[in-house]
């Protein structure tokens, strides 16, 4: 009888043992695909390339208001290539020859930053590029400081980036450049100030060799 009922524990415990190994299979295989699956999925959303980089990054949502946005500020406001231009018709803000700002110029600049800020919400996310401009005529004064207009034009930019950067936005996003007098408007006027606004992630500067 003690050897009968040994045999029924053992066979009992063997076909419990087997019921647990076919049941763990049958888990493992269901699962299996589960993960391939979510594999595949996780897998078509990553980009394969730099190129895929570009393409979703151009696909993200824009910071720029529509091109109809409402401008309050000084100068005049246009849209070129994807940017925002603000042109600030130098009315004498500068002193002859030098990078330094008078206080009907400071007043200028501070009342567009105020007006970028109103008409651009996101404009913590924008890229400021702050364009300077002279005439022609010769570097008189100063020229120990500025040997030509392309640097008297470029410190007269970062003058205005400077004021920018006090008014809040953020320096990363802020930069400065300098054109002399290459670039005069259609009336032949040189001495200005431009301020390029423009999205910094699906703007026409973000291109794939800037990964």
């Amino acid at each position: 009888m003690k050897n009968t009922g040994k045999k029924r524990l053992i066979r009992f415990c063997l076909t419990l043992l087997v019921l647990t190994l076919i049941g763990s299979s049958i888990f493992q295989r269901n699962r299996a695909p589960k993960l391939r699956s979510i594999a595949e999925i996780r897998s078509s959303y990553l980009p394969k390339s730099q190129r895929d980089l570009t393409i979703l990054s151009q696909s993200a949502p824009s910071s720029l208001p529509p091109d109809n946005t409402v401008w309050n500020g000084p100068g005049r406001i246009e849209k070129r290539d994807g940017a925002f231009l603000v042109t600030l018709d130098d009315q004498k803000w500068f002193e002859p020859g030098s990078a330094k700002m008078n206080s009907n110029g400071i007043h200028a600049v501070i009342s567009a930053a105020q007006a970028i800020k109103t008409a651009f919400p996101r404009w913590k996310s924008l890229q400021i590029e702050v364009q300077g401009h002279t005439n022609s005529a010769p570097v008189v004064r100063h020229r120990a400081l500025y040997p030509s207009n392309w640097e008297l034009s470029g410190s007269r930019a970062f003058t205005v980036v400077r004021l920018l950067d006090a008014s809040g936005f953020p320096g990363k996003n802020l930069s400065g450049v300098g054109y002399a007098d290459s670039r005069p408007e259609a009336n032949g006027a040189r001495r200005k100030i431009v301020v390029r606004i423009s999205d910094r992630v699906s703007g026409p500067e973000y291109r794939e060799e800037s990964l």
